[in-house]
């Protein structure tokens, strides 16, 4: 008898702290805003379109723009490779990334939000991007960009190269 009480009492002890990881892992999967604000991603995303003044459209997918400029000819497609610059900041403002010469990349090679983005303008337009985390990076962390995070572009279309 004693021998089961010790493999209820493992198996209870076990079966305990699985149930606090799981909590633990739940909680901070469905916070929706990057780890260390504390603050919804919704909200930001609502309080940096409320200080920046800019009417911005909202795309189906959740990608919010503003297109500075429509550019002109063909617009990419998602298998384009093109060349752009850009600027990339989280929503307090911080520079995570900036490119002032023109950087080439397959289009359907970047994140969900420059996909849709993109294909918006031709060459020579320009664009403002608020990236929801689920087109931008995910839940994780990648290259110093905490997972959950939105992120804000200021792009411009330099050149298509291949349709």
């Amino acid at each position: 008898m004693s021998i089961f009480n010790l493999k209820s009492t493992k198996k209870a002890s076990f079966s305990s702290i699985l149930a606090i990881f799981a909590l633990f892992f739940i909680i901070s999967t469905q916070m929706g805003c990057s780890k260390s604000s504390g603050v919804s991603e919704q909200d930001q995303i609502a309080s940096f379109v409320k200080k920046s003044t800019v009417t911005y459209i909202t795309d189906p997918s959740g990608l919010m723009y503003q297109i500075i400029s429509e550019g002109s000819g063909t617009k990419p497609r998602a298998t384009s490779t093109i060349s752009a610059t850009y600027k990339g900041t989280f929503l307090n403002g911080t520079v995570f990334d900036e490119r002032n010469t023109p950087i080439e990349f397959p289009l359907n090679g970047v994140i969900q939000g420059w996909q849709i983005g993109l294909q918006k303008i031709a060459v020579g337009g320009e664009m403002k991007m608020i990236i929801p985390s689920a087109l931008g990076y995910g839940p994780s962390d990648y290259n110093g960009i905490p997972g959950g995070s939105p992120l804000y572009f200021e792009v411009k279309l330099v050149s298509i190269k291949t349709y």
